[in-house]
């Protein structure tokens, strides 16, 4: 079994923007799937999207191993009242494209192309990009 330690767990005076740091592995995916799930309770979001926007940060915790540059999870989430935004980053330049390209062979079938209302992947300075993953109340139809 492969260990996890949560790293940083950060609690800003809101929780407009909250931050998760863990050590990918076995708990990754456990705990960003509750981190999600409890920000999700401050939402006016249904309780199935909030459930989709879970499955959406176990999927990408699932891949974080070949996905950032050192091994760690980072996934920050703002909290709105209709929507919440995932972002995972820092991701090694091409990781984004590569993990929703193969999104669809993956467990859960394609989860986070299925589930989220908007993707996007955008790039920092230096060789790494960052996910957005929006989960709104009502997603676009495909």
């Amino acid at each position: 079994m492969t260990e996890a330690t949560v790293l940083s767990l950060a609690a800003p005076e809101s929780l407009e923007r909250s931050r998760l740091t863990v050590t990918c592995g076995d708990l990754a995916r456990s705990l960003a799937g509750r981190f999600v799930t409890a920000l999700g309770a401050e939402t006016a979001l249904s309780l199935d999207r909030v459930e989709e926007a879970c499955l959406v940060a176990e999927a990408l915790a699932d891949r974080c191993g070949d996905l950032t540059p050192d091994g760690e999870l980072q996934l920050a989430v703002a909290v709105h009242a209709q929507r919440l935004e995932l972002r995972v980053g820092p991701l090694q330049r091409g990781s984004a494209q590569r993990l929703l390209a193969g999104d669809a062979g993956g467990p859960g079938g394609g989860a986070i192309r299925r589930l989220a209302t908007s993707i996007d992947v955008r790039q920092l300075r230096g060789e790494t990009d960052v996910l957005v993953v929006v989960v709104a109340a009502h997603p676009i139809a495909a």
